[in-house]
């Protein structure tokens, strides 16, 4: 073997080696769900404010646009945590009551 057919093979090669990590890189995009505020217990909530994206199901809720809101969603509708207002998905919104602590047991 050459030393010219050597040199070749290895420049192809690590061209090719060095190319393989220039492919589609995976987007990682952080939810924006946190554990905090005032949010019941095991329960994850979204902080919402005031020029952030309108949330999924939006249309149901008629809160204050003009302030903060810790939220969440279940089966009912939209919960604003710091009101203790639910906005169902059908119906008028009406107080979401309080939820009892929740506690798991040890694994």
């Amino acid at each position: 073997m050459s030393r010219f057919t050597r040199f070749a093979t290895v420049a192809v090669v690590s061209a090719g080696l060095s190319l393989t990590g220039l492919g589609t890189p995976t987007a990682q995009a952080d939810g924006p769900s946190y554990q905090g505020g005032n949010c019941p217990g095991s329960t994850t909530c979204t902080h919402w404010c005031p020029g952030d994206p309108l949330i999924p199901g939006s249309q149901v809720i008629s809160w204050d646009w003009n302030i903060c809101h810790d939220w969440f969603w279940n089966s009912e509708g939209v919960v604003d945590v710091n009101a203790n207002v639910i906005y169902p998905w059908r119906g008028t919104p009406h107080p979401a009551g309080l939820r009892p602590p929740y506690s798991f047991p040890p694994p």
